[in-house]
């Protein structure tokens, strides 16, 4: 890998000769990096030696990539300098690192010749970087210093910065790896923002680009204050206090925690001070600091206990909530039958009790594959179909609170072992002039048992 970063930084940035039939082409880049979403092109200096007499030659790309001189230009015999443009269409700009690509030169005597010249795709957020020198209490003005990382000419990009110090537009071109600074006048009140790392913007105007950086704020003593958060169940909290002045100075930092977090809050270190003032308790860190100390505090808050319990409770208040809301309830129970016969026989009881006065109730249920319904017992069902194996019994009505019990026995000559399974009932109704519907559970019987268990 260490070889191939080598061989690009030597095609880059140093002069490349390429022998052709008739020309030697020497290749002096001039800004070969491309911004992807910019239109600016790849420049180079070709210094071309044509071995024969003068002739037009023309240059040109057959895989996207426009050529710059356009149309024919005469080379005279010996060495000729031209600046050639190479500007990358659309799809080859969202490509992201080195492209390679081939173009050709055509001459009207010699004929056509191919050689091969490299950029480099790079998005607008990775070329350029933007910061700002550290701002004192007293300045008026913050110094703002943008720096085009990569080997790209930027031109006339419109810039909208912002921070809590000031809003600002500025129209700013950049040469292939250049930084410049700006000043940038103080227009906001600061009398109230605190000592510390605020954020700072820079928008590219018509572009869904934000390049973002950092304005350190000092404290007058020459104190920097840096805090970072992350985790949500588990809360980090880190607060860095460094001494970036010339003298020592008394650093202390404040920690808050309401009544619950400080339950769950380890510290680290130990504090030096703490007070509770109603439902907050504020943790106190004092230390001398020499120059380029720093005081370093840790809070973690682990809310992994309370999140499960109040997980648990939004559980149990939504379950709550939907068996409770629902103006009919219907389960089912299966119990195995003993038969002179021999054959396999459950019996099922379908319990459905209306909390509600329901109408126009009926209850479908699915009788196994393998079992046939006996008819000879329990509630005769209003229809039976044998193709899809249901039956289904109608009610009128359902008084509030009323319950009623459906029984009906299946048997099969087929003796059956093991886990046996019962599909679900369903009971639609009419309840205030709309039609509902719910489900019973499922049930299954294990053959070389007595007894009909439930399960989900």
């Amino acid at each position: 890998m260490k070889e191939v970063f080598i061989f690009l930084a030597i095609f880059l940035f140093l002069p490349v000769v390429c022998a052709v039939p008739d020309l030697e082409i020497e290749k002096i880049d001039k800004g070969s990096v491309v911004i992807a979403e910019l239109d600016n092109p790849a420049v180079f200096d070709f210094v071309i030696d044509n071995k024969n007499e003068t002739e037009k030659f023309q240059i040109y790309s057959l895989v996207g990539v426009g050529m710059l001189p356009e149309g024919f230009f005469e080379l005279p015999s010996g060495k000729t300098t031209i600046e050639v443009i190479a500007r990358p269409g659309e799809k080859i700009r969202k490509m992201k690192g080195f492209v390679n690509f081939e173009y050709q030169i055509y001459g009207q005597k010699s004929g056509i010749f191919k050689d091969e010249l490299l950029i480099k795709i790079v998005p607008l957020d990775e070329a350029v970087e933007i910061s700002a020198k550290d701002l004192h209490l007293d300045d008026s003005e913050v110094s703002v210093l943008i720096k085009n990382k990569e080997n790209a000419n930027l031109g006339n990009l419109e810039l909208k910065l912002e921070s809590v110090f000031f809003d600002e537009s500025r129209e700013i071109s950049l040469e292939p790896l250049e930084e410049i600074e700006l000043s940038i006048p103080i227009t906001k009140e600061t009398k109230k923002i605190a000592a510390g790392p605020y954020v700072l913007t820079g928008e590219v105007v018509d572009m869904d680009t934000k390049i973002e950086g950092v304005i350190n704020y000092l404290e007058k003593e020459g104190t920097k204050v840096e805090s970072v958060s992350i985790g949500f169940v588990v809360r980090k909290t880190t607060v860095i206090k460094t001494n970036v002045g010339n003298t020592p100075v008394a650093a202390s930092v404040k920690v808050e925690k309401d009544i619950l977090s400080r339950l769950f809050t380890v510290n680290l270190p130990l504090h030096s001070d703490v007070r509770r003032e109603g439902l907050i308790t504020t943790y106190t860190w004092q230390e001398n600091l020499e120059p380029d100390e720093s005081l370093v505090v840790e809070s973690i808050t682990n809310y992994t206990f309370p999140f499960i319990v109040l997980v648990l409770l939004i559980v149990i208040v939504f379950s709550v909530k939907f068996f409770t809301r629902t103006p009919l309830m219907i389960s089912k129970k299966v119990s195995h039958v003993r038969t002179k016969g021999g054959e396999f026989a459950l019996k099922v009881h379908l319990h459905l009790k209306a909390k509600k006065h329901l109408d126009n109730v009926n209850v479908v249920d699915s009788l196994p594959a393998v079992m046939k319904l006996y008819e000879g017992f329990g509630t005769r069902p209003d229809s039976v179909s044998a193709e899809t194996q249901r039956v289904s019994w109608h009610l009128n009505k359902l008084n509030a609170g009323e319950t009623r019990v459906i029984s009906y026995i299946v048997y099969s000559k087929i003796r059956t072992f093991g886990r046996f399974e019962l599909p679900s009932a369903v009971a639609s109704f009419d309840f205030e002039g709309k039609s509902y519907s719910v489900v019973s559970d499922k049930v299954f019987f294990v053959s070389d048992t007595a007894v009909g268990k439930q399960g989900d």
